[in-house]
């Protein structure tokens, strides 16, 4: 699990609610309310709803593809 503070507006992480029945999924965490730490929020696919960074344990971030060529 990844420390909380190390997680990055605008990255996509394999994060995991802090629920009984959650699953592993990517999840994206966003500065769509602010730039703030403060306002950002965790945008799940498929899912229109913005939920809390403390709601999630953040496992890894995903890596950027890299062009080959």
């Amino acid at each position: 699990m990844l420390d909380p503070s190390l997680i990055e507006p605008e990255q996509h992480y394999w994060a995991i609610k802090t629920t009984p029945d959650a699953i592993v999924e990517v999840v994206y965490v966003s500065t769509v309310f602010g730039k703030e730490r403060e306002y950002w929020t965790v945008a799940r696919f498929g899912n229109e709803a913005h939920s809390m960074l403390e709601e999630f344990d953040f496992l890894e971030m995903v890596s950027r593809p890299t062009a080959s060529g």
